[in-house]
């Protein structure tokens, strides 16, 4: 069974932006936002929350600087080349 497989996740990448970091965070911020609901505001889910913002702005910024997300190498979209 493939990720794209899964009705939500199938989705998801379907409808993405054709990177999959992207999506993965897509798919883990609405999670983590379910996990925050379930067990309320604490340190812990105040540390995964800036755990997942630094990771995600870090991601948007390497992006940014690189010119192109994961799928750009492989699809020769990367500006430049």
């Amino acid at each position: 069974m493939k990720a794209s497989d899964v009705p939500v996740i199938g989705l998801v990448i379907r409808t993405g932006a054709d990177d999959r970091v992207y999506d993965t965070a897509m798919v883990v911020g609405v999670l983590l936002l379910a996990v925050i609901a379930a067990l309320g505001r604490t340190m812990a889910t105040e540390g995964l929350v800036v755990a997942y913002l630094v990771g995600f702005s870090g991601y948007i910024v390497y992006n940014g600087l690189t010119g192109g997300g994961e799928d750009a190498e492989a699809t020769g979209t990367r500006p430049g080349r």
